[in-house]
C-alpha cells in the first residue's frame, strides 16, 4: 500500500484524491480534529460525483466519518453566551457548512443539556446526509471512558446492505472486548474470577437481544406475513443495534420456529433467511 501526506484543508485536495480514485471502489475515513468536510462536500462533491457513474461495483462509495461531539458542545455554547469575539460569527457560520444549514442551532437551544443537543444534532445530520446521498447509515458513541460523556459519534454512510450488516457485525464484536477491557485485573486473594462473572453478565445481555429480537420479529410477521431477514436489518435490530448480532437473530428464529410460530427453522444464512408464519 503506497500512502501520501498532503498539507492543508482536506477540502482543497478532495478534487484530486476522487479524481484518482474514478473507476475504483471508495472507502474514506474522515478524522477531523474538530470540524470536518462541509455537508456539501460530503453530499455532493463525494457522494454525488461518483454517484453520476453508478452506485455500486467499481464506483461503490463508502464514508466514515467522525462527527464531533466536542466541537458541537463548544460552538453551540456560543449561541448562549453574551460574550462576543471576532471569530463568533465565522465559527458559527462553520457549523453551519458542516451541518448543511442553521437548523442545528434551534436543536441546541431547545435541548435540555449538552448530552440532548448531541443526540439531536448529530441525527439530524445523519438524516440529512442519508437522505441526499440516499443511503444507509450506523452511528455510534465513543466515549474516552465509561463513565464520560460521547467525545465523538463514528457514523458510516452505505449504499449497499454488505456495509450495513458487516459494519454491525464489527460494532458489536468491539462493544465486547471493549467491555472486556474494563475488567479489573485478576489478583491474588480475590474470591471470584472477573471472567467468570464477565462471561455470566455476556450471557444475560445475549438473552434480553435475544427477547428483542423476537419481538421485533413477531411484529414484522404480524405486519408482513413473510419477510426476508436480508432487507429487514433495521427493523430486527431495533433497540439491540449495534449489540447484538447475525447469531443472535439465528438463536431468536429457532425459539419461534420451537414454539411453532414460523415455519423458518433458523438454519441456513442468516440473512437469506425466509420467515413466514405458520
Amino acid at each position: 500500500m503506497t500512502a501520501h501526506a498532503l498539507r492543508g484543508r482536506a477540502e482543497k485536495h478532495l478534487s484530486a484524491v476522487l479524481d484518482r480514485a474514478a473507476g475504483s471502489p471508495l472507502f474514506a475515513f474522515l478524522d477531523p480534529f474538530g470540524l470536518g468536510l462541509s455537508f456539501d462536500a460530503l453530499t455532493q462533491d463525494i457522494f454525488g460525483s461518483r454517484a453520476r457513474r453508478g452506485l455500486t461495483g467499481r464506483h461503490a462509495t463508502e464514508v466514515l466519518l467522525n462527527f464531533n461531539a466536542n466541537a458541537v458542545r463548544r460552538i453551540g455554547g456560543l449561541l448562549t453566551s453574551t460574550k462576543q469575539t471576532p471569530s463568533k460569527p465565522a465559527t458559527l457560520s462553520a457549523m453551519d457548512a458542516a451541518c448543511g444549514g442553521d437548523w442545528w442551532r434551534q436543536e441546541f437551544l431547545d435541548s435540555a443539556d449538552n448530552q440532548e443537543a448531541v443526540r439531536r444534532i448529530t441525527n439530524g445530520f445523519v438524516t440529512r446526509v442519508s437522505h441526499e446521498i440516499r443511503s444507509g447509515s450506523w452511528t455510534i458513541a465513543v466515549r474516552n471512558r465509561a463513565h464520560h460523556q460521547v467525545a465523538y459519534n463514528l457514523v458510516l454512510f452505505t449504499r449497499h446492505n454488505d456495509g450495513m450488516w458487516l459494519f454491525g457485525e464489527a460494532v458489536s464484536l468491539a462493544q465486547v472486548e471493549w467491555r472486556r477491557a474494563q475488567l479489573p485485573p485478576e489478583e491474588d486473594g480475590m474470591l471470584w474470577n472477573p471472567i467468570d462473572s464477565f462471561e455470566e453478565e455476556e450471557a444475560v445481555r445475549a438473552q434480553e437481544w435475544i427477547r428483542t429480537i423476537r419481538k421485533n420479529i413477531e411484529r414484522l410477521l404480524v405486519s408482513k406475513g413473510n419477510f426476508l431477514v436480508d432487507t429487514h436489518q433495521r427493523e430486527i435490530m431495533a433497540g439491540v443495534a449495534g449489540e447484538a448480532r447475525e447469531m443472535h437473530i439465528r438463536a431468536a428464529v429457532k425459539e419461534l420456529y420451537k414454539e411453532g410460530k414460523t415455519g423458518c427453522t433458523g438454519v441456513g444464512s442468516v440473512r437469506q433467511l425466509r420467515i413466514s408464519s405458520v
